[in-house]
């Protein structure tokens, strides 16, 4: 690839990955470029009533007992059931890379109480028109963690439900119970959530993913990868934290040569992408052929990283091999 082209190549994805970190994305939830609107999303009428009950903006959950063990709770809430809901592709959930320069932008504060009026303009921007808000609190041995889903258009509730867990349990059960909920109230009866099956086994790897995700929507990338890196060092199959570790290691480095580790980071996330959201798989296999485009020389997994792959128990590493050595064992 001649100089110019591979600068133009580089570029391109640099450029959507500054898009990435100033909080923006296409308005249906693909990764840019973006189709240009036909009008301003300001001077457009809200969607249906059936169309916005499957269009969720979680809203970060509050914190009413204050306890520092459960403060992970009020970033990770939206993250959960985001993850528990994009198995589905009848409703769609507002991610947190518009989610927060949203609130920002409306002087929204996350943790904090979310008056259904101030949302209406936040809906508007970012699509999402029923607004999921929540608590967690503790009560004895036990979590209690409630959440209600509100129409931004009409400001009718229209789901609320209210789990406890034991504070030592495994709190995605809880999520995944909200998801359901939220589901069946967007006309999906049949549909059960499972977070698990979603993203990973592990409540170690989860709790790390989560904390990459909380230090992403603050642009903290060196953080998060380091976050991102633990989880994905726990279960190495765990799709979602290997494509968010493409993304966040080129926002923290923002190097592309051939030994990139966004390169490898890609790759994986693809091989694993049949157990990504339909979206995120998308956007994925996206960002996989971007990355591949910038360089001839193929991106492979080499054999020593399979085996370490096999046992689950740290992260694959890559080299890019070239042209010559990429048929070999």
């Amino acid at each position: 690839m001649s100089p110019g082209r591979r600068g133009a190549v580089v570029g391109a994805l640099l450029a959507a990955l500054v898009v990435r970190s100033a909080g923006a994305q296409c308005p249906d939830g693909s990764p840019p470029p973006c189709a240009r609107p036909a009008r301003p999303a300001a001077s457009a009428p809200p969607p249906s009533e059936r169309d916005r009950a499957r269009t969720f903006l979680v809203l970060p959950f509050r914190n009413l007992s204050r306890l520092a063990e459960h403060q992970w709770l009020v970033e990770a809430s939206p993250t959960m059931l985001a993850d528990a809901l994009g198995q589905w592709t009848e409703v769609s959930v507002v991610p947190d890379e518009r989610l927060y320069p949203a609130l920002r932008r409306h002087g929204l504060q996350p943790g904090g109480l979310m008056d259904l009026p101030r949302l209406r303009p936040v809906a508007a921007e970012t699509g999402g028109w029923t607004a999921v808000t929540g608590e967690v609190i503790v009560v004895g041995d036990h979590l209690q963690v409630s959440a209600r889903a509100f129409d931004l258009v009409t400001q009718r509730l229209v789901a609320r439900t209210t789990l406890e867990v034991r504070a030592t349990e495994d709190v995605r059960g809880a999520y995944e119970r909200i998801a359901t909920v939220l589901l069946h109230a967007a006309g999906l009866e049949s549909a059960a959530a499972d977070l698990a099956t979603a993203t990973t086994r592990s409540l170690d790897a989860y709790r790390a993913y989560l904390r990459g995700m909380a230090h992403l929507n603050r642009a903290e990338y060196r953080q998060a990868r380091a976050a991102l890196l633990e989880a994905a060092g726990i279960d190495s199959t765990f799709a979602q934290a290997y494509a968010k570790l493409a993304e966040v290691s080129l926002l923290a480095f923002a190097v592309l040569d051939p030994d990139h580790p966004a390169y490898g980071y890609a790759e994986r996330a693809a091989a694993l992408s049949n157990r990504l959201p339909p979206r995120a798989a998308l956007h994925v296999r996206a960002l996989r052929s971007l990355l591949n485009a910038s360089a001839k020389t193929p991106t492979t997994w080499t054999p020593s990283s399979r085996s370490r792959a096999s046992n689950s128990s740290t992260p694959c590493s890559w080299r890019r091999r070239p042209a010559s050595d990429a048929a070999g064992p």
